[in-house]
C-alpha cells in the first residue's frame, strides 16, 4: 500500500496519505511491514497522548469520558507529586501536555495517571485505561512468553473497546 501511495505522490508531486515518494530503503526492506513498532511513538506520543486529548479537550465537553472540568484539580495533585531522585523529570502541568517529552508521557502513563484518574473517570473508562497501563508495564519488564501473550490479550481488548467507548 505504501508503494502505491509513494508512486501516486511522485506522479502528482503532492503527498498521498503523508507519503511524499519512494524511499531508497524500499529497495532493502518492505515499508511498513519490516519496520519495528516503537513504544515512544506508538504508545506514549500516540495512543496515550490521544487519550489525554480526549479526556481533557473542551471539544469533548459533551462526551461521557470528558473530565476537563476536573483538569485543575488533577493538575494540582499531579504537580504536588514528589518523585524519587532517579526520575529525570518532575511532573509537569497538564496545560503543557502538547509539549511533553516521551519521558513525561512515560511517567504519567506508568506511575501518575492511574491513581489520579480513579476518582474522575467512570469505571468503564478507568478499566479500559488500566488495560493499557498493565499491558505496557508487563512488556517493559522482562516478560516471559506467557506474560507477552497475556499483555497481547490485554492490548487486543484495549483496541477492541476503543470504538465502543470513544467512537474511534
Amino acid at each position: 500500500m505504501v508503494n502505491k501511495h509513494a508512486l501516486a505522490a511522485e506522479a502528482s508531486g503532492k503527498p498521498v496519505y503523508g507519503v511524499k515518494g519512494r524511499s531508497a530503503l524500499c529497495e532493502l526492506i518492505c515499508i511498513p511491514d519490516d519496520v519495528p513498532v516503537d513504544y515512544m511513538h506508538t504508545v506514549l506520543e500516540g495512543v496515550f497522548k490521544r487519550l489525554l486529548m480526549l479526556w481533557f479537550s473542551t471539544e469533548n465537553h459533551d462526551k461521557v469520558f470528558y473530565i476537563g472540568q476536573n483538569k485543575k484539580e488533577i493538575d494540582s495533585m499531579l504537580i504536588r507529586i514528589r518523585v524519587p531522585h532517579d526520575f529525570v523529570r518532575k511532573p509537569q502541568s497538564l496545560e503543557d501536555v502538547k509539549f511533553f517529552k516521551a519521558t513525561e508521557y512515560h511517567n504519567l502513563l506508568l506511575y501518575f495517571m492511574t491513581p489520579l484518574l480513579r476518582p474522575f473517570l467512570s469505571s468503564d473508562y478507568f478499566h479500559h485505561f488500566t488495560l493499557l497501563v498493565t499491558a505496557i508495564t508487563i512488556l517493559l519488564s522482562e516478560p516471559t512468553h506467557h506474560h507477552i501473550r497475556f499483555a497481547g490479550i490485554l492490548l487486543q481488548y484495549f483496541v477492541q473497546e476503543m470504538e465502543p467507548l470513544y467512537g474511534y
